[in-house]
């Protein structure tokens, strides 16, 4: 068989993910599409944080209540501003990037409530605690480089990413 010298490279360092040859997005993609969602949800919170009074007492520790009120009120807001790529199984960085969340078993899009009560709530729940919530949030993410690609968050809401 003659190869095209004019085809355009295929990338075969991607693992392929089953029968319908869909190939799972890169680990470098899947960063740049959490920096790119992760800069939009500081353009949208610090202006929460600012009207809640965090940085009043700057150097201090929020209260309980700024701290729940700011989370609670940020992650609706991020909601509504990513619920439209949601229903596609993407955020904006995501689209961005050209990949997209899936069912991990049958590779089918993923309803928006599973996305959001299975794989965004919990993460922004743990997140919120002080001290301890960051470094579960990075325990999360390290996952990243096992065999399967999936963080810990994947796991739960039962995702991968792939390419779109």
């Amino acid at each position: 068989m003659d190869v095209n010298p004019y085809q355009p490279p295929v990338d075969e360092s991607a693992p392929e993910i089953g029968p319908d040859s869909h190939y799972l997005a890169t680990r470098g993609s899947r960063f740049a599409a959490a920096f790119i969602d992760g800069i939009a949800s500081l353009l949208v919170g610090l202006p929460i944080q600012w009207a809640l009074g965090m940085f009043d007492n700057f150097g201090q520790e929020p209260d309980l209540q700024q701290i729940v009120m700011s989370s609670a009120l940020g992650f609706v807001i991020w909601f509504a501003i990513q619920i439209a790529f949601l229903s596609s199984g993407q955020t904006l960085g995501k689209k961005m990037m050209g990949i997209r969340m899936v069912d991990h078993q049958t590779g089918e899009r993923v309803p928006v409530g599973r996305l959001v009560l299975l794989r965004y709530l919990p993460t922004s729940i743990v997140a919120s605690i002080p001290i301890v919530g960051g470094l579960i949030v990075l325990v999360d993410i390290l996952f990243i480089f096992g065999s399967e690609q999936r963080c810990i968050h994947d796991l739960i809401a039962g995702t991968k990413v792939v390419q779109a």
